[in-house]
């Protein structure tokens, strides 16, 4: 299949500008003439006659003027703000290498209109990656742009050693400089160097100007010192992340286990609280009542534990079987997959899954899907400027190979988004599976009376203390700061979330109690 999209879009791309050209003759010069009228329309701004003209030109001339034509017209359809459509043509003009004399300032013009709508790190991958293009004819203002898609392309190939040579090359000055950082960072983590990790996502906070990417950092500089075994410092930079944010669950969440590594259970029970009230009903975060479970567990309440797998299996179970329904139904036919969580909101799309609702929600807001939406939105949003052009650009066929091109674009997208969204629910579909059978051992150990080794498999040592509590969900609280409990009687208010802190004591037996 990946093969398949490599031949769909850069045959498109390289078969579409090349018709046979013509000789030499009165129909050349016509063409000369035509090229100095384009360049006529563009010096005053018309850009959509320019284009038409420019692409005649690119039909029938040959070399460097046939260059020149390719160029002018990718730059009049970026003025006319037809970004994807020239990103047709500099890519063109990009898989020719340096023999085409525009292919620098085309790097220069695809990176630049990356940093403005996404094209796509598929599509960028696959066309930097050809051999055509030399590293070392890269132009400064496009390095970050290419070694940064050069190091993503090598990494999702789990080529570490490549990807790493190529992100460390991109230029600290630049767009691309903290996202670089960022997967620096990612594959510190995956090996194990935690410092480099920290010093790597720190170098992303610092330099990111997207509140998405900052939030990103600030996530995965709490994943880290939570492995660190810090959980104080892994709550701190967990308490970051707004509350308007869409990370502010994952968290609350990992907010929980490191309250529960803590041994602060009150605190760990109020974070799952909040992510259990009715806002946030559909959101997937099953593991939250195994986590509840533990934390009961290590407070001997019993009764509890087994509520809390209770309340796990009669919530999952529908939902664990409207997706095996689903992955079923959809199994190969990834666009149409991809429609249904683009489309999940309307009910009806999903009245035969109805209770994999929060399954399909959580996989449409990963990067991935998230971006691919946007590229799909967009496109479709150019093609509807495109057709303004349609009656003006029909003759000489430029509308129709702009739109078989956006269309193409949108199909390879949802199929490339469509099998990613499919493989993500499959694997929730194992977690629910995991989670239900460890759901299954706990309670048989619980009703067995074995609760002290799996007690003792979960406890933690007692953190020394260190003059802060961190109390009420996410926010910290000075010692001294007065505080007040009120008991749940069933009523969430939405000012609150976040700030819920239970009561509870344990009710384990000490060492010489009766």
């Amino acid at each position: 299949m990946k093969h398949f999209y490599k031949l769909s879009l850069l045959t498109l791309i390289v078969v579409s500008l090349t018709t046979p050209s013509v000789g030499f003759g009165k129909k050349s010069r016509r063409v000369s003439g035509t090229l100095g009228q384009a360049k006529f329309m563009f010096d005053r701004k018309n850009y959509a006659e320019a284009a038409r003209l420019y692409y005649s030109a690119t039909t029938a001339l040959t070399g460097a003027a046939k260059q020149k034509a390719e160029f002018a017209l990718a730059e009049s359809l970026r003025r006319m703000d037809l970004l994807y459509a020239s990103t047709f043509v500099y890519s063109r003009i990009i898989v020719q290498g340096q023999k085409h004399r525009y292919y620098g300032p085309a790097l220069e013009r695809l990176a630049y209109i990356n940093s403005q709508v996404s094209i796509g790190k598929a599509s960028i991958s696959m066309l930097l990656n050809d051999r055509n293009i030399n590293p070392l004819s890269v132009p400064n203002k496009a390095r970050g742009f290419y070694f940064f898609y050069k190091g993503l392309s090598a990494f999702e190939d789990n080529k570490i050693p490549l990807a790493k040579s190529s992100l460390t090359r991109v230029p600290t000055d630049g767009y691309y400089f903290p996202l670089a950082q960022y997967y620096l960072g990612t594959m510190a983590i995956i090996g194990k160097d935690q410092d480099e990790a920290i010093n790597s996502f720190n170098r992303t906070l610092k330099s990111a100007q997207s509140d998405d990417v900052k939030e990103l950092a600030v996530m995965n500089l709490g994943h880290v010192y939570f492995e660190k075994k810090d959980y104080r410092r892994a709550l701190e930079y967990y308490s970051r992340i707004p509350r308007n944010s869409d990370n502010w669950l994952d968290a609350l969440f990992a907010g929980g286990y490191a309250f529960f590594h803590r041994q602060q259970h009150n605190e760990s029970l109020g974070n799952i609280h909040t992510i259990h009230s009715p806002f946030f009903y559909q959101r997937f975060y099953p593991e939250t009542y195994i986590l509840n479970a533990f934390t009961y567990l290590r407070l001997c309440r019993y009764p509890r534990v087994q509520k809390e797998l209770e309340d796990f299996r009669t919530r999952y179970k529908p939902t664990f079987d409207d997706l095996k329904k689903m992955l079923q139904e959809y199994k190969g036919n990834y666009k149409e997959f991809f429609n249904l969580v683009y489309d999940y909101k309307d009910k009806s799309k999903m009245s035969k899954f109805a209770n994999a609702v929060e399954v399909v929600d959580s996989v449409s807001r990963t990067q991935a899907f998230k971006e691919t939406k946007v590229i799909i939105q967009q496109i479709d949003e150019e093609k509807s400027r495109l057709q303004k052009y349609s009656t003006q650009w029909a003759e000489n066929g430029l509308n129709e190979i702009l739109s078989k091109f956006l269309e193409a674009k949108q199909g390879v997208s949802k199929e490339r988004s469509g099998k990613d969204v499919y493989f993500q629910t499959a694997d929730n579909y194992n977690y629910l599976l995991r989670l239900s059978n460890e759901t299954r051992l706990i309670n048989l150990e619980v009703l067995s009376g074995n609760t002290d080794k799996i007690r003792s498999d979960y406890l933690s040592e007692p953190v020394a203390g260190d003059g802060l509590v961190w109390g009420e969900g996410m926010r910290p609280l000075n010692l001294k700061q007065s505080m007040e409990y009120w008991p749940f009687q069933g009523e969430y208010w939405e000012n609150e979330l976040g700030f819920y802190r239970y009561n509870i004591d344990s009710q384990c037996k000490t060492k010489g109690s009766s």
